[in-house]
Formats: C-alpha cells, structure tokens, sequence
C-alpha cells in the first residue's frame, strides 16, 4: 500500500512539473504575441504619422501655391475657372479667359445667353451672382480686391446679334470699397472699335442698384428704368455703345 502511495505521489509531482511546464511556455508564448502586438500597434501608430505629415504637406504645398496665385495671368496657359487669392484675404474662384484679347484675363462679367436677371439688389451685386458658363457678375467686393491689389486693365468685348464685334480696351481700372459706394475711380486711357467713350462718362460715379440710389438723377432711379434696369455706375442714366 506504501509503495502504491508513493508511485501515486511520484506520478502527481510529474504532472505538477509538466503542468509547470507547459505553463512556462504558455507565458512565453503569450509574452511573444504581446510584444509582436505591441510592435505592430507601434508600427501602424508611426505609418499614420507618417501619413498624417504627408497629407498636412500636400495641403500646405497647395494652400501655398493658391496664395501665390493673384490673378489670371498665373492660367494664362491654362483659361478656365480657377481659384485666386489677389490680396492675401482670401481665395475666390474666377473665369480665366485667354481668347477674347490674349492670355490671362479675368473675365468679370459675362452676359451671353439672357438667362439670368441683372435687375439686382445691393448685396447681390456686392457678392456677385450667376453661372461661369452663363451669364454671371463677378460681385463688387471681388472686383474691389483685384483692383486694389495690383493695376489692371479693363477689355470691354460687345457682339451684336448680327456677328459684329466692338471693342474698348482701357489701360487703367479700379473701383473703390463699399464704404464709397465702390466708386468707379480710374479708367486710364482707352482705345477701340467702338467709336464713342460712353463709358468715361461714367468715372467717379458710385454703383447704383435699384434699392441703392446713388445716380445723379434729379427723381427717380437709373437702376429701375425698365430699358437698362439693373446696377451700375450711373451718372444721369447710363450711355449705349
């Protein structure tokens, strides 16, 4: 009976010792497949940095060239619609137009198809409205931006329903700001098919809209005659070509 203790106890201490064994190896494995875990987690944590940096680069390259961008003349290779920021505040989106009269000018209104209204209140036509691919007004305060950040020139393209084509081209244009009224205050000299200057007429005259009367006009407002309704820089009431 003795020896059929001891032989029992001698097998249960060999058990213990292979149940200690495989315990120890069990925790080295589970060691093992932690730190491989841990290196993959470290891993992927520096691939997102990584691509993280490359994103915020690519961003800040771009950002980067759209500040440099101040007019047409950057796409004059390239005429469509592209993103400038003229004075620094802030980029906006413009149609570059290279066939008209040469490479890189930026086209500020458009009237082609008679698809949209230009009998406009104040804050549309500060804002701008329309279709690039329509008929479209740029907005003021654009117009504004582009012209105090650098001289531009003014090209002023008119086709008649019969195909003939008039031209005034002006050396000089800028506008003012809102706080006056975004005076018409240069224009330069001019040249051009078109036989008369009419538009000269119109120089050191504020914007009028018909909820905004700043015109010359003794009564009532130029913006709402129903001939030329919409905004512009009325004197009396504004010339054709």
């Amino acid at each position: 009976m003795k020896e059929e203790i001891e032989n029992n106890n001698n097998k249960v201490e060999g058990k213990d010792r292979e149940i200690k064994q495989l315990q120890e190896k069990l925790n080295q494995r589970n060691d093992l497949v932690i730190e491989e875990l841990i290196a993959q987690n470290e891993f992927y944590k520096q691939s997102i940095k990584e691509l993280t940096n490359n994103v915020l680069s690519i961003k800040e390259e771009m950002e980067t060239k759209i500040r440099r961008r101040n007019d047409c003349t950057d796409f004059a290779d390239a005429p469509g619609i592209h993103k400038i920021n003229p004075d620094r505040e802030g980029p906006f989106d413009v149609l570059c137009d290279s066939a008209t009269a040469g490479p890189g000018w930026t086209v500020i209104q458009q009237r082609i198809n008679g698809k949209e209204d230009f009998y406009r209140d104040w804050t549309t036509y500060r804002e701008g409205f329309g279709s690039f691919d329509g008929d479209f007004f740029l907005g003021l305060e654009r117009i504004h931006r582009l012209t105090r950040a650098q001289p531009h020139e003014l090209y002023i393209h008119m086709e008649g329903f019969d195909g003939d084509i008039k031209y005034r081209r002006y050396d000089q244009f800028a506008i003012s700001g809102e706080e006056d009224q975004y005076t018409l205050i240069t224009l330069g000299k001019s040249e051009g098919s078109a036989k008369n200057d009419y538009l000269l007429y119109h120089k050191d005259k504020k914007f009028t809209t018909y909820d905004r009367d700043n015109d010359n006009l003794n009564s009532g407002n130029c913006a709402n005659r129903d001939e030329r309704g919409g905004g512009w820089w009325y004197g009396d009431c504004a010339y054709r070509y």
